[in-house]
């Protein structure tokens, strides 16, 4: 076994370790962040629909 290629291997995890952690998941995090924020806003006017709507149509 040679200490160059374990040097290198670790070189190379570290690196993909720093590439997931900086971009791969904050924008898995973000996708999933706007996702709820989308299913929120749905079920708010869905709400206010349900809520308005009758309202309108009896006056």
């Amino acid at each position: 076994m040679n200490i160059g290629e374990v040097v290198f291997g670790g070189a190379v995890t570290l690196a993909g370790t720093l590439v997931v952690q900086l971009f791969v998941i904050p924008a898995v995090q973000a996708r999933t962040r706007g996702q709820e924020r989308w299913e929120r806003d749905i079920l708010e006017l869905a709400a206010v629909i349900e809520e308005e709507f009758p309202r309108s149509l009896d006056t």
